[in-house]
């Protein structure tokens, strides 16, 4: 019964000791990393999506032909109800 109130409270001390090293020593380190790493980071999916908007696939062409198709039966379909529910 001692040895699990003493590792309780062992857990506990060393818990809270890493808590603090994590909030008052690791932390501004690691905001210094991650501030001085974000412009790469976010220069290379920058780059990423440019070449992604560049490069065009076969598929997304025939997406796009098949969409442009639907939007033309859309339409069709609308100006033949139209044209009923006037005359």
């Amino acid at each position: 019964m001692l040895k699990k109130i003493c590792f309780i409270t062992l857990g506990i001390v060393l818990m809270i000791f890493g808590l603090y090293g994590l909030f008052v020593w690791w932390w501004p380190l690691f905001v210094q990393l991650f501030l001085g790493s974000l412009g790469i980071v976010v220069f290379i999916i920058g780059l990423g999506v440019f070449i992604a908007g560049l490069v065009k696939g076969p598929e997304s062409q025939v997406e796009e032909k098949e969409a442009g198709k639907k939007v033309e039966a859309e339409i069709e379909e609308i100006e033949t109800k139209t044209e009923t529910k006037i005359n």
